[in-house]
């Protein structure tokens, strides 16, 4: 289990529990490759929620290794248009 996932909203005050247990749903099968050597640093994965259902992630004080590791498998679950 991916522990450290953080949620930021652009709106703060609109708070979507539902969108964040998704989020981290999927998370967990997106990372899960990986989810003791998430655990064992500081770093976290965050979450910034826009409206309109529009996500961004960033990778923050996870050391680089693992972010490109990260990156790399979170680009194997993009739709691509």
């Amino acid at each position: 289990m991916v522990k450290n996932i953080r949620f930021e909203y652009a709106d703060k005050g609109k708070l979507d529990k539902e969108r964040e247990r998704f989020l981290a749903r999927q998370a967990e099968l997106w990372f899960e490759p990986f989810a003791e050597q998430l655990n064992n640093q500081s770093g976290t994965i965050d979450f910034f929620l826009k409206e309109g259902y529009e996500n961004r992630v960033s990778f923050n004080c996870i050391e680089k290794d693992l972010a490109n590791k990260l990156y790399e498998r979170f680009t194997m679950f993009l739709v691509k248009f």
